[in-house]
């Protein structure tokens, strides 16, 4: 399965903040909006890099509560990209190997979407139950 099957069955836009805006204002938008990852853009759409939760609990770690003080570009990490041609099974051995749990879809620079570990696990779990249909449906027909 292609990288862009995927992103059709996925709902919204992926976030975006500056890199000069605020931890704290990053940690509200999680909790907001119910996301574990927050693409970091300039101002005309170049990504930059991006902010996970994992990433403000190792600045929490380091600075303690002055971290939420942090701009976001003090705490981001840089950032693996996929393209919508890409195979899911090669987005999982990046996400796998590089150790990260989401990956931006990107064409010519530009933003498309983002592939979670989630949306790899839950594309896996669709494919055995279509596999176990199939194989029910052809037990019946013997």
């Amino acid at each position: 399965m292609l990288v862009s099957e995927i992103l059709k069955k996925k709902s919204g836009s992926v976030f975006r903040m500056l890199p000069t805006a605020s931890i704290e204002t990053a940690v509200r938008n999680f909790r907001d909006k119910k996301i574990g990852a927050i693409m970091i853009c300039e101002a005309r759409g170049d990504i930059v890099g991006i902010l996970t939760e994992r990433d403000v609990l190792h600045g929490q770690a380091e600075t303690g509560a002055e971290a939420l003080e942090c701009e976001v570009q003090e705490l981001m990490s840089g950032v693996h990209t996929c393209k919508p041609e890409d195979d899911v099974n090669s987005v999982m051995r990046l996400m796998t190997y590089k150790h990260v749990r989401h990956v931006p879809v990107v064409v010519a620079g530009e933003l498309q979407g983002m592939i979670s570990i989630g949306d790899i696990v839950k594309h896996q779990l669709d494919q055995a139950q279509l596999e176990l249909d199939t194989m029910r449906d052809i037990a019946r027909v013997r």
